[in-house]
């Protein structure tokens, strides 16, 4: 799709899980040798090497699809904080909302058990962009 062929755009993506190092290597590339630092970049990644497919790579393209048509809120939902952490840590264990009340704006929990992580989302100006929550901006 278009996301693997703009470069610009896939070297965003890409932040969300690479290293510092393979960051660099990705951007200091030439164009010839690009599709070459790609395919090694992949490779690494790859949970099965033996076979045609790297389910990692068609993994994280899915999550990538699944975060533009769940959170696309004013931009491209890979771009949200919720596509972002969606992208790095896949679906969530368990996800807790509540609406916006008369003291509270909407907010979503979203709780990682095996990595006993937790990330809340805050719609701060009520357009259904959720934000991860900053202590003292409420």
């Amino acid at each position: 799709g278009a996301l693997e062929t703009d470069s610009r755009q896939s070297l965003e993506l890409i932040e969300l899980i690479a290293t510092p190092e393979e960051m660099h290597e990705l951007r200091e590339t030439s164009p010839v040798m690009r599709k070459e630092a790609w395919n090694r970049f992949w490779k690494r990644r790859d949970p099965t090497p033996g076979t045609p497919e790297n389910e990692f790579r068609e993994e994280f393209f899915a999550r990538v699809r699944h975060a533009d048509e769940q959170f696309s809120v004013l931009g491209p939902g890979w771009r949200s904080d919720r596509g972002r952490v969606y992208i790095q840590f896949g679906p969530p264990d368990q996800v807790e909302s509540r609406p916006m009340n008369l003291d509270a704006p909407a907010y979503e929990i979203w709780t990682y058990l095996g990595e006993g992580r937790r990330f809340v989302f805050v719609d701060y100006d009520g357009f259904g962009r959720y934000e991860l929550y900053q202590p003292g901006r409420l």
